[in-house]
C-alpha cells in the first residue's frame, strides 16, 4: 500500500500553470528522498487526461472513496478528495483569492479556505503567506510552516549560441526588459506600463505569456507616445531559463504574489530583478533585487532605470543565492512536515531494486 497520495490534477492538463510547477518540482525532490508517493487527479474529462506526470502511478477520485486510501494526501493545489484521509496536509500558495479589493462573505471565505482549514499541516510557500494564514485565517501557528521554494535545475545561464538562437526566433534585440505572467491586477502590468513609458531607457518592455486583445490594446494606448512594448505570447518551459537569460532585467512589480518564483529563476540565471517592497518576492529576493513600491508609477520607473545598471558582479551575487536552496531541500523539509503530522513511514523491502520510491523508517535522516 503506497503510503503518501499527491495531488497532480495539473499536470494533466496539456498546460502547466505555477502550482503545476510546483507539483512537478515537488515530485522529482520527493524521488530523491527515498518516498514512495502515488498521484491522485480528480476525475475531470477534459483534454490532457491522457498525459502523465514522470513515472509517477496516477489514480483517480470522485466521491466515492477508494478501497486503498493514501495514508497521507497532499493537497498541492487546493484540492481534497471528498474522502478524508488518516492524515492530511495542504500547501497554501497564496490567498489572493481573499485579498482582492471587495468585500467577501463569510461563504466565499469558506469555499477559497475551506482546504486550508481542513488540512492538519499546513505547508505556506512563504514566510508572508504564513503570517497571511495566521493573520485571515485565524490557524494556529503550529499547524504551519514555511517552506520557501527554490529554482529549478534547468535555471542556469544560457550559453551564447542557444541566446542567440532564441533572440533570432522571437526577434529579440540585444537589450530589453522582461515581463513574464498573465494580465492579472496583482501583476501590475499597467503601472509598470506606465512606468516604461516615463522611463526613458531606450530598449523594450518585452511581455511573455497569455495577453487578451484588450490588455495589448489597454498596454498600447498607455505607451503610445513613447516606448516600446512587445507581446511574445506563451513561450514553453524549455525556453523560458534561455529567456530570462537573455534579458537585461526581469521586471515583476507586483501588488501581490504568495512567493514569486521568477525572481529565484531569474537570479539563478544571472539576471537583474526589479520586484515589489514588503511584498513576499522581496523575501524570495533575499536582497538581491531592485526594490520599488508596487503602487507608484514614478518609483517603479526610478526602479527601472536601477535595474539596468546593476553590476555583473551584483548579478553573480544573486545567482549564488538562488542557487543555494535547491527542490531536494524544498522535498526534504516536506518530508519533515509528514514526519511531524504522524506519517509513520516503513523501510524500503530488502533487495529493493527502485531506492528512489521506497519508504523511509521514522528515525531514517533524509538523504
Amino acid at each position: 500500500m503506497t503510503d503518501i497520495g499527491i495531488e497532480v490534477g495539473d499536470l494533466l492538463r496539456p498546460r502547466y500553470s505555477g502550482m503545476a510547477r510546483y507539483s512537478s518540482s515537488l515530485l522529482a525532490g520527493l524521488a530523491t528522498q527515498s518516498v514512495e508517493v502515488e498521484g491522485w487527479a480528480k476525475w475531470r474529462r477534459l483534454p490532457g487526461w491522457f498525459l502523465k506526470p514522470g513515472n509517477v502511478r496516477v489514480r483517480f477520485f470522485g466521491a466515492t472513496p477508494p478501497r486503498r486510501r493514501p495514508q497521507l494526501f497532499h493537497a498541492t493545489a487546493c484540492i481534497f478528495p471528498e474522502w478524508k484521509s488518516p492524515v492530511e496536509i495542504a500547501t497554501v500558495h497564496d490567498l489572493y483569492a481573499i485579498q482582492r479589493p471587495r468585500q467577501l462573505s463569510l461563504e466565499e471565505i469558506r469555499y477559497h479556505a475551506g482546504y486550508v482549514t481542513r488540512a492538519d499541516r499546513i505547508v505556506c510557500v512563504s514566510h508572508f503567506t504564513r503570517a497571511q494564514v495566521h493573520e485571515l485565517l485565524n490557524v494556529p501557528e503550529s499547524r504551519t510552516v514555511a517552506i520557501p521554494l527554490a529554482a529549478g535545475p534547468d535555471f542556469v545561464p544560457a550559453a551564447e549560441p542557444v541566446k542567440l538562437r532564441l533572440r533570432q526566433r522571437l526577434g529579440l534585440p540585444d537589450e530589453f526588459l522582461l515581463f513574464v505572467g498573465r494580465d492579472r491586477s496583482n501583476k501590475n502590468l499597467d503601472r509598470l506600463a506606465a512606468a516604461y513609458a516615463v522611463c526613458g531607457l531606450d530598449m523594450p518592455l518585452c511581455i511573455v505569456g497569455r495577453q487578451s486583445r484588450r490588455t495589448r490594446e489597454r498596454l498600447l494606448a498607455i505607451n503610445l507616445e513613447r516606448g516600446s512594448i512587445r507581446f511574445i505570447g506563451p513561450i514553453g518551459d524549455a525556453d523560458l531559463p534561455v529567456l530570462l537569460s537573455c534579458a537585461t532585467a526581469l521586471c515583476m512589480p507586483s501588488t501581490f504574489e504568495g512567493f514569486g518564483l521568477p525572481v529565484i529563476e531569474a537570479m539563478a540565471c544571472g539576471t537583474a530583478v526589479l520586484t515589489s517592497a514588503g511584498r513576499a518576492t522581496e523575501e524570495a529576493a533575499g536582497g538581491n533585487a531592485v526594490l520599488v513600491e508596487p503602487e507608484s508609477i514614478e518609483s517603479i520607473a526610478d526602479g527601472l532605470r536601477r535595474v539596468v545598471a546593476v553590476t555583473a558582479a551584483q548579478c553573480d551575487a544573486a545567482r549564488e543565492y538562488a542557487t543555494r536552496r535547491t527542490w531536494r531541500d524544498v522535498a526534504a523539509e516536506t518530508v519533515q512536515v509528514y514526519r511531524d503530522a504522524g506519517l509513520s513511514m516503513r523501510s524500503p523491502a530488502p533487495g529493493s531494486q527502485t531506492p528512489s520510491r521506497a519508504r523511509l523508517a521514522p528515525d531514517t535522516p533524509a538523504p
